[in-house]
């Protein structure tokens, strides 16, 4: 028997946390579904204008299709809030309990050599991935974007910031050619 879906509402959610502070890119906040109580990760992301928009909406779509059914080695993206809050767009993801490499770094100081090999061990096959899937390069991976879930198991997440920057360089030098 199939399981049925659940239709998530974005009033429905309760913000447990907030993970990491409102940069460039929004905040992401820790998230309680109230009608089935699954944890998502949701990141508020600005949109600054209507191309913003479109970067962000083919890059989500193009990563929703890559994940396909079953997927352990890319952060699942669940669905989209456009506009809530006004004039943001939600991201609503898989809430990985492990955290980030970033965390891990922050909190230890640095890793020895020996941790450094069962990260990128986890880590080439995530990018592979993405490279079989969308058939082209992730771009810039930062810690921030290495999940791991509560096992150790590393996921990639989207990578919106090395998107939205490769947008705003192209926006930058397009717009300096007409000076």
């Amino acid at each position: 028997m199939k399981s049925e879906v659940y239709p998530v509402k974005l009033e429905e959610m309760i913000t447990l946390s907030i993970l990491k502070g409102t940069g460039n890119t929004g905040s992401v906040k820790k998230m309680l579904h109230v009608p089935t109580l699954k944890l998502y990760t949701i990141k508020e992301i600005p949109l600054i204008n209507r191309e913003v928009h479109g970067v962000l909406k083919d890059w989500i779509s193009i990563w929703q299709a890559a994940q396909g059914e079953s997927n352990d080695l890319l952060c699942n993206v669940y669905g989209t809030f456009w506009n809530v809050p006004e004039g943001y767009v939600s991201v609503m993801m898989e809430h990985m309990n492990g955290g980030s490499l970033e965390t891990l770094l922050e909190s230890s100081g640095a890793l020895p050599e020996r941790c450094l090999q069962e990260v990128t061990g986890k880590l080439l096959p995530c990018i592979k991935e993405v490279y079989n899937k969308i058939k082209m390069q992730y771009g810039c991976i930062i810690p921030s974007q290495i999940l791991f879930d509560q096992k150790g198991n590393a996921k990639l997440s989207l990578g919106i910031a090395y998107r939205l920057n490769l947008y705003k360089k192209d926006f930058n030098s397009d717009s300096n050619a007409y000076r």
